[in-house]
């Protein structure tokens, strides 16, 4: 679990919100952010008899969130992330899953599921529709001009229409 409810992804999150959307601009402020960093950190490690004062932090149990940070813990990798890295679900209280995005395509991946990736996702052409129609969708040069006028209309592929 970690300590801190602020992430490098939240950071991230903020310097892009801030205006920083080049990404090569946002890697190289992120540089500098990771140097500054290890510096604190050695420094704090140079005086570690002197006692710092760490921010209290409520744990947060898997599946349960905090709507004032607006952060919830995954149930499955038990981590406290920020609420756009879960998937929307308006059911919820939160408006959001309790499983994080990434927990979520890894259970995909252990299933077997193939990844949405642009060519799997079927985009562009028409379904066969209609009665007696063979429900494949085909390119538009594939149907009558009725349909390329009007495409909302259930209409037959020539193939289908030529069957009738």
């Amino acid at each position: 679990m970690p300590s801190s409810a602020v992430t490098r992804d939240d950071l991230r999150a903020k310097l892009y919100s801030a205006g920083i959307k080049n990404p090569r601009v946002l890697t190289e402020a992120m540089k500098w952010v990771d140097i500054y960093c290890l510096r604190v950190v050695r420094k704090a490690q140079r005086l570690e008899d002197v006692e710092i004062a760490i921010p209290s932090f409520t744990e947060l149990k898997p599946g349960e969130w905090s709507v004032a940070l607006e952060v919830t813990c995954c149930a499955s990798c038990e981590q406290v992330k920020r609420w756009d890295l879960f998937h929307i679900d308006k059911r919820h209280t939160t408006g959001h899953q309790v499983k994080c995005k990434e927990c979520r395509n890894r259970k995909d991946e252990e299933e077997g599921l193939p990844p949405y990736t642009p060519e799997s996702v079927k985009r562009g052409g028409w379904i066969c529709s209609g009665e007696g129609s063979c429900g494949a969708r085909k390119k538009p040069e594939e149907f009558s001009e009725y349909k390329q006028r009007y495409p909302r209309s259930h209409v037959l592929c020539n193939d289908c229409a030529d069957d009738i």
